[in-house]
């Protein structure tokens, strides 16, 4: 157990290394698959976008957001510009903006 604290503590998850040093983008929504998971409908999006060097990207990703997506929805990446292809949809899970978060 103290290894994989130690582990979290040193490499962050992916989700939180994009959030601090990922590079934002402008994403379409391509792709949408529905299914019935533990707690109701869940959804996965696929999407493109385009780095830094005008690259079309793709990526895709669980959907946490409060409304159901649909395909042509444009939404913000957020990708590793060493490698594109490591990349995710913003907001990501089970992070926010500390200012969001107060009420």
């Amino acid at each position: 157990m103290i290894g994989v604290v130690f582990k979290s503590l040193l490499w962050p998850s992916g989700d939180l290394q994009l959030l601090s040093r990922g590079r934002p983008a402008r994403a379409v929504i391509t792709q949408v698959r529905s299914y019935v998971g533990k707690y109701g409908n869940s959804y996965r999006v696929s999407f493109e976008f385009q780095d830094e060097v005008h690259n079309v990207m793709k990526g895709s990703c669980g959907w946490f957001l409060f409304w159901p997506p649909e395909v042509g929805d444009i939404v913000t990446a957020l990708y590793n510009p060493d490698d594109p292809k490591r990349c995710t949809l913003y907001p990501v899970r089970r992070y926010g903006i500390a200012g969001a978060m107060a009420s």
